[in-house]
């Protein structure tokens, strides 16, 4: 989780009653580490509360417990509805873009992807820290910025190029020439310069290969 962090704290609240300050970064609600609003109203809503946070500037974490009324409000604002970086949920409504993907939301389709290969790799144990920057690159944020992104990104093309190219162009065979070459041109300029290097020394069938010079020119 990335940190949502406290934003205001209400007067005479159960959590006015501990050592908590806005702009703590909440790490953790009874053990576990809510990745959106919801959850967090769910973990809250008993009569012990078990916070962890962390302040800036200060190298441990603090943890912090309340006891309040069961269903009692706890008296902490949140500055975000959602807690990890890709800004997603994982409450799975029926309703949902993300889940009920429509056409032409292919940006939707790469965050659940990689909410999907956070949840998995959690699940396996590999740290959170590590997990949410796997989700990162799976999402394709900081494409061009983040080293990770556009490692994962071109790794995928060079496959493309040099696995499956040829199967899509077949199972594609109604695409119009111009189709192709567009498709080309804007794989192309996902990629890193020594991608594109590399994807020029490639052993491509010739008709391919002509498609590929086509995007080039």
């Amino acid at each position: 989780m990335s940190g949502a962090k406290i934003s205001s704290i209400s007067l005479d609240s159960p959590a006015s009653t501990v050592d908590l300050l806005v702009g703590d970064e909440l790490v953790s609600v009874n053990g576990r580490e809510p990745s959106d609003i919801i959850e967090y109203q769910q973990l809250i809503d008993g009569d012990v509360v078990t916070l962890v946070v962390r302040r800036e500037g200060e190298e441990l974490a603090r943890k912090v417990t309340i006891t309040k009324a069961e269903g009692q409000p706890l008296g902490l604002g949140i500055d975000s509805a959602v807690f990890d970086r890709i800004r997603t949920c994982d409450n799975h409504c029926s309703f949902c873009f993300i889940y009920q993907l429509p056409k032409g939301m292919r940006r939707s389709l790469y965050v659940k992807q990689a909410e999907r290969a956070r949840q998995l790799l959690t699940e396996a144990g590999v740290p959170a820290e590590v997990a949410a920057d796997v989700a990162t690159w799976v999402s394709k944020t900081g494409l061009k910025t983040n080293k990770g992104t556009q490692a994962l990104e071109d790794a995928a093309v060079l496959v493309f190029l040099e696995s499956e190219i040829e199967a899509f162009a077949a199972q594609h065979a109604e695409y119009p020439r111009e189709k192709f070459v567009d498709i080309l041109k804007k794989t192309w300029r996902k990629m890193s310069p020594r991608a594109q290097e590399l994807a020029l020394g490639l052993d491509l069938p010739e008709a391919i290969a002509g498609l590929v010079r086509e995007a080039l020119a």
